[in-house]
């Protein structure tokens, strides 16, 4: 796809501006056949794109040129706000060229939608899949990350079919627009959120007043499989710590110890511990797969410890042969019920077996309770788990599953009001688009699916309903627009 530059003017540099203005003094050049421009009074520049009447054309396009020079330097974002004139929705490619040298200059690009409102767009001035813009090409040997300064050569988008937009208060600034009133006020909520600091005991009564060395790990005799692996845990670790031994075993009447209890009590998760002289420390779970997270948690507060990757040097034990427990209370309750750590990033390495594995364990060492994706081998994964006090096993279709559970092929044809309604064509769709998620029938139909979904997995407590991915048109009947214009 080629690109349609329209320039931006460049005015001087204020120091103490937020933003740079970008006029309406453009130096166009029209290729043949490839539409029109114009800049009103009121500063709307239109542009009409048209396919070339030539065999074969993908793609129409115009150049501008800038004027005088404009400096990326302090600039973060270009800003501008954006529409379809013709009353459709257009997926466009924009680009912006970039010189560091004579002999280093790049283009990078982002793809948008627009549609028939104005909607605003601030894009960041860096190189980002996610956030910012794509590399397109550049100068051999030349820098290819955006947020190297540099002058901005062109301000550029492309169509790849007919279409007409306009646009208004292109503008480059120096960070975010500011934020709506009930935006900011969320971020001023986010902001002033009691902190805590992490790895540390809730309350401390007396800083390092037990050695650890000479413990033993009480357990109960007839504690189960989740319960010995916790205590084996606690034990490998503080061997790693301190260089001693730990055994686990019954602690007689002389044993100093850290004993570990299951007290079963809702929620499930919860944990606590606690230390209040040097004869014992008791860690508690709510259940077996609690407890297992308290010595997560009492590894990490009390020995330094850190689970940070799952990778041989991402797992931190500090040495410290004369390690010492503060008299402490602490106790913990999840906020979140259902804790995934999404991860599909085992292609292509020659670890990915394995690193599969770490990266499971390590999803447990960080208290996530989902059963991790990408591992196939049921019968390895069941003990696993089991192993560590079991988790919630990942849903069916758990992804971007709109049209798996209401597949086109099975529904349109009855029932098209069930897609998206496309105010461009007054037609319903399900190419590219979502569900429409006012209709009434189609909620009901969505419970039938999960009472189904629960009577074939009476022990799951989730149904997965998740939108499906990708710049996809969301419905634009007349319930939709009510919900969201």
């Amino acid at each position: 796809m080629r690109f349609l530059p329209f320039c931006l003017l460049g005015l001087a540099t204020l120091a103490a501006a937020a933003e740079l203005p970008l006029g309406s003094d453009f130096a166009w050049e029209t290729p043949p056949g490839h539409g029109r421009q114009e800049v009103g009074d009121d500063g709307v520049i239109t542009v009409v794109l048209t396919l070339p009447p030539v065999d074969g054309a993908k793609d129409c396009w115009q150049n501008a040129g800038l004027k005088t020079t404009v400096r990326l330097k302090n600039w973060k974002t270009i800003a501008f706000s954006a529409r379809s004139s013709d009353g459709k929705t257009h997926m466009m490619a924009f680009y912006l060229s970039r010189r560091l040298a004579a002999d280093d200059q790049a283009s990078f690009y982002r793809r948008l939608e627009i549609s028939p409102e104005w909607r605003d767009f601030d894009l960041p001035l860096l190189r980002n899949a996610n956030t910012g813009f794509h590399f397109a090409k550049g100068s051999k040997n030349g820098d290819m990350e955006l947020d190297r300064g540099g002058e901005l050569l062109s301000w550029s988008a492309a169509a790849s079919a007919n279409a007409a937009l306009q646009f208004k208060n292109l503008r480059l600034t120096d960070g975010r627009a500011p934020l709506s009133p009930a935006a900011q006020a969320m971020a001023d909520a986010v902001r002033n959120h009691p902190k805590f600091q992490p790895y540390a005991f809730a309350e401390v009564l007396k800083p390092a007043a037990v050695p650890v060395a000479g413990m033993v790990i009480d357990l109960p005799p007839d504690s189960g499989e989740t319960e010995q692996f916790a205590a084996a845990e606690l034990a490998a670790y503080l061997a790693k710590a301190t260089g001693d031994e730990f055994p686990v075993r019954h602690a007689g009447p002389t044993d100093r110890a850290l004993r570990l209890r299951v007290t079963p009590a809702e929620p499930a998760e919860a944990f606590a511990s606690q230390c209040l002289d040097d004869t014992a420390v008791t860690i508690t779970g709510n259940s077996p797969r609690a407890l297992l997270y308290a010595v997560y948690d009492f590894l990490e507060k009390a020995a330094g410890v850190r689970f940070l990757m799952p990778l041989d040097d991402g797992e931190i034990v500090p040495r410290n042969p004369d390690l010492r427990l503060p008299l402490f209370r602490d106790q913990s309750s999840p906020l979140m019920s259902y804790r995934c750590s999404h991860y599909c990033s085992n292609k292509n390495t020659r670890y990915s077996a394995r690193h599969l594995w770490d990266m499971a364990d390590w999803a447990v060492k960080n208290r996530y309770n989902v059963e991790l994706e990408r591992i196939r081998d049921r019968t390895a994964i069941v003990p696993f788990y089991q192993r560590r006090g079991g988790c919630i096993w990942l849903m069916e279709n758990a992804g971007h599953n709109f049209h798996q559970l209401i597949p086109p092929r099975q529904y349109f044809t009855d029932h098209p009001e069930f897609f998206c309604f496309d105010r461009a064509t007054g037609q319903w769709r399900h190419e590219r688009a979502q569900l429409c998620t006012t209709n009434p029938d189609l909620i009901r139909e969505l419970a039938r699916l999960a009472d189904e979904y629960f009577t074939r997995h009476p022990d799951q407590t989730y149904f997965p309903l998740f939108q499906e991915d990708g710049a996809r048109l969301w419905c634009q009947c007349s319930a939709c627009l009510a919900l969201n214009p």
